[in-house]
C-alpha cells in the first residue's frame, strides 16, 4: 500500500472507521496504526474526523480526542445534529464528506498518495479528481462483514483497496492495552 519515498496524507473518517472496525470486532490501536504508516512512507498529515455531542454536552470520548491530538493526529471535530425520523425515533445526522474533500484538495500539490479510511461513497468524486492529478489513492474499509461498510463506487474509484481486517495483525489492540 505504501511506498517509502511517497509523501502520504491519511484521512480517517472516525465514525465510518469505528463502524467498520466494530463490525469486524476489531479494536484499533491508533498508536500502532500511526507507527506502521510512519515506517512505510513520508507522512505529511494524519487527520481524524469525529463528531461531538451537540450543545456542549459532556462527551465521553473527549479523552480519546485529546490522546489522538497529543500523539500526532490532527483532530477535526464538529457537532452532529439530531433529527426525528418519520417513526418518531431520534437519529443522528452528519457527514464529513465536504470537510475531507476540502482538506484533500488543499494538500493536493504537496502529496503523492492519499490513504482514506472511509467507506462513504460521497467521497468518490474527490478520489477521481485526485487520480486525474496523478495522486495515488488507497481506500481502507471492509468487505468482510455481512453488510460491507464501503461503497462500491468508492472502492472502484480508488487505485487500491485495503480491507481493515487484513491490517488486524499490525493495528489491533492487545488485551494488555485495552
Amino acid at each position: 500500500m505504501f511506498m517509502k519515498n511517497e509523501r502520504t496524507a491519511v484521512f480517517i473518517d472516525g465514525r465510518n472507521t469505528f463502524s467498520a472496525a466494530r463490525s469486524l470486532s476489531l479494536h484499533i490501536d491508533f498508536a500502532a496504526l500511526r507507527s506502521e504508516i510512519m515506517k512505510a512512507c513520508k507522512l505529511v498529515t494524519i487527520n481524524y474526523y469525529i463528531f461531538t455531542q451537540p450543545n456542549g454536552e459532556i462527551d465521553r470520548s473527549r479523552g480519546v480526542y485529546d490522546w489522538l491530538e497529543y500523539n500526532g493526529f490532527t483532530v477535526i471535530q464538529k457537532e452532529y445534529r439530531d433529527y426525528t425520523d418519520t417513526l418518531g425515533q431520534t437519529r443522528i445526522r452528519g457527514s464529513f464528506a465536504v470537510d475531507i474533500t476540502l482538506d484533500i484538495v488543499e494538500l493536493a500539490d504537496r502529496i503523492d498518495h492519499i490513504v482514506l479510511f472511509s467507506g462513504d461513497g460521497d467521497l468518490s468524486p474527490v478520489v477521481q479528481s485526485m487520480k486525474r492529478k496523478g495522486i495515488r489513492f488507497t481506500v481502507v474499509s471492509t468487505l468482510k462483514t455481512n453488510s460491507p461498510t464501503v461503497s462500491d463506487n468508492l472502492r472502484r474509484a480508488a487505485d487500491s483497496f485495503m480491507d481493515l481486517d487484513d491490517m488486524r495483525e499490525s493495528i489491533e489492540k492487545t488485551n494488555e492495552q485495552a
